[in-house]
């Protein structure tokens, strides 16, 4: 019984540590972030203290910036930085192909404006420190050098 108690207990203690630290790194980004609001925001950032912010996802208002996705991935992936689409709406995986169902708005938003930010453990100050100035300089480009 000793045994488990203290590898429960192991575990635990791990399990916190990671979560702490990418909950800190997510405290981060949103800091970064905040003066961007209008372009870039960080979903469902109130409920950031209960989650374990496995995750780091921004939507975009490509509207805004006159810009699209893939155009926006790609001048991330170009600096180096990789992001992911966030969300892709089931209908649109060949499995589900024999609902046929419509496109559904909400469901074609998220797919098209949110994406996931690089989030993990090992991550540090200067990397965010870059990600984010490299996000500020393509809204600021898209905005002012059309």
């Amino acid at each position: 019984k000793f045994c488990t108690f203290m590898a429960h207990a192991q575990l635990f203690f791990f399990h916190n540590k990671f979560i702490n630290r990418r909950r800190e790194l997510t405290r981060y980004y949103i800091k970064k972030l905040s003066s961007h609001k209008d372009y870039i925001k960080v979903v469902n950032e109130r409920y950031i203290s209960s989650s374990a912010c496995h995750l780091l996802i921004v939507e975009i208002n490509f509207d805004k910036l006159n810009l699209n996705y893939k155009n926006f991935f790609n001048k991330l992936k170009s600096r180096g930085i990789y992001c992911q689409l966030h969300y892709i709406p089931t209908y649109k995986f060949k499995a589900f192909s024999y609902l046929r169902t419509k496109p559904l708005e909400n469901s074609e938003f998220y797919n098209g404006n949110c994406l996931s930010l690089p989030l993990f453990f090992s991550l540090t100050k200067n990397q965010i420190n870059y990600i984010c100035d490299n996000l500020k300089n393509i809204i600021y480009k898209n905005l002012y050098e059309q």
